[in-house]
């Protein structure tokens, strides 16, 4: 690989290293022990000074750039992050293409008249059903994101996964990066999607890996999916493809994973899930530990107390700033 300009290790910097300072805390009183002693022991801040951090752009940087387009994982790369997370579903003439929903959202884009697509009937404009010809007429930057105010406004369409690797391959030979990009792609299938709004899982499996292949990202690219099918298929086909195991709520993370059958290589939460207890059961089970979306300083501050190895945010500036205080 190229060597990198002095200029551009600037960009790295808040992904190798965090600086953190501990808060002075004063000695209990009497009386207030027996409540500071039953609170959850959290690590200190200190514990992990100059550890290295996967820093995860969230659909790109949804934050700041209309979600999952080419500006959006360009604006990450700009940035500094070197893991884009995104989500990719199947167009009716089999192209893999990234969009969180299978559908044309109603928070993204109008119908093709102007007039606003209703939420609920944002399910008839299925991705899956239409070819992509038909999907790339579709504005999907333009609107207002009611979540993300100041999320930049622009034209854009909903890219393949080729395209976006083209994208970002322009953008590694710019910038002479000693590493490739890594892509962290979620698989958007359910068991009730079948057929409806994706392929049956084995070819969309299918479809998805012969795309990583075509686009040249397999040596540098994780699986993720909430559907413990798909993950299956998976580790069955690409047995040395490392997988991510996602996760929005559970009561017992041990079931979760003997459901599975086998040991993925990340497990991703959401971060309102990450406690003492399941950071000591993670690294018992020799995952990393890859919380989702922390976008708050103050979770993304509490977060980075615990010994993670990557964090996924809208706002990955965010987690850039906190970790160069």
């Amino acid at each position: 690989m190229m060597k990198r300009q002095n200029t551009f290790l600037l960009w790295l910097l808040p992904l190798f290293f965090g600086l953190y300072s501990c808060a002075n805390v004063s000695e209990p009183q009497e009386g207030e022990k027996e409540q500071v002693e039953a609170e959850p022991k959290r690590p200190k801040m200190s514990s992990f000074k100059f550890r290295e951090i996967d820093i995860q752009g969230h659909r790109g940087c949804r934050g700041l750039m209309p979600e999952n387009s080419i500006p959006a994982f360009m604006k990450a790369l700009e940035l500094g992050v070197r893991t884009l997370e995104l989500d990719v579903v199947v167009t009716q003439d089999s192209q893999v293409v990234v969009s969180h929903e299978p559908w044309v959202s109603h928070l993204l884009a109008n119908k093709l008249d102007g007039n606003p697509i209703g939420p609920n009937e944002e399910r008839r404009f299925n991705i899956y059903k239409m070819p992509y010809s038909e999907l790339i007429k579709y504005d999907c930057g333009s609107l207002p994101h009611p979540y993300f105010p100041t999320q930049q406004k622009m034209k854009v369409i909903k890219p393949r996964l080729l395209d976006v690797v083209k994208s970002v391959n322009l953008f590694e030979m710019k910038a002479e990066l000693e590493k490739p990009i890594h892509y962290n792609i979620e698989i958007k299938r359910l068991p009730e999607y079948d057929g409806r709004y994706c392929p049956p899982v084995e070819e969309f499996v299918d479809l998805v890996l012969a795309a990583i292949d075509s686009a040249g990202i397999a040596g540098h690219t994780n699986i993720q999916a909430f559907d413990w099918e798909t993950l299956r298929l998976v580790r069955q086909k690409r047995p040395k493809m490392p997988i991510s195991m996602l996760v929005e709520e559970t009561d017992d993370p041990q079931k979760d994973l003997d459901e599975l059958g086998f040991t993925p290589e990340i497990y991703s939460c959401h971060f309102s899930m990450v406690n003492d207890t399941l950071v000591d059961w993670v690294k018992g089970h020799k995952m990393q530990l890859i919380p989702w979306t922390v976008n708050e300083t103050a979770d993304i501050e509490a977060m980075l107390a615990y010994p993670l190895d990557g964090i996924i945010s809208d706002y990955p500036n965010r987690v850039m700033d906190v970790l160069m205080q």
